[in-house]
């Protein structure tokens, strides 16, 4: 029986003479459009076939539940593509969290130095004189 937590993503996993059992327990969305490529079949494990769990881990099918899930794979390859899958979404991920960072900075640096130039300081003070004068011509009028 192993146990691993990474990334907000909890396995459980088993082996046996015949088969693996992985059940998934995600707290996040890292799994939920991970394409398995029919790895494994969308069915039902009942608790019994997954020796050495808690009826807590066992869970439905990843059709039901993308984020809880219990599955059967056929062998040690068969678990390693499994993973690797994983791996690669959590790659995918972390390639857009990058790539949202540095657009994110690149905003956050361009603004400050826009807020150098003093023609966008006028423009500033500019729009602030106007939006009192509205604020103003809105109360006389009540």
């Amino acid at each position: 029986m192993y146990y691993v937590k990474w990334r907000g993503v909890k396995f459980y996993l088993r082996a046996n003479f015949y088969d693996w059992k992985v059940s998934v327990d995600a707290s996040n969305s890292l799994l939920d459009d991970v394409d398995f490529e029919g790895l494994f079949k969308d069915r039902p494990i009942m608790s019994a076939c997954c020796e050495g769990f808690d009826k807590d881990w066992v869970f439905g099918t990843r059709s039901k539940d993308r984020r809880r899930f219990t599955v059967e794979l056929v062998d040690k390859f068969d678990v390693w593509c499994f993973f690797r899958k994983v791996k690669r979404a959590a790659d995918e991920a972390d390639k857009i969290f990058r790539e949202t960072r540095t657009v994110y900075e690149r905003y956050v640096l361009e603004t400050r130095e826009m807020e150098k130039r003093p023609e966008f300081v006028e423009w500033i003070e500019q729009q602030t004189e106007q939006l009192k004068r509205d604020l103003e011509g809105k109360q006389e009028r009540k």
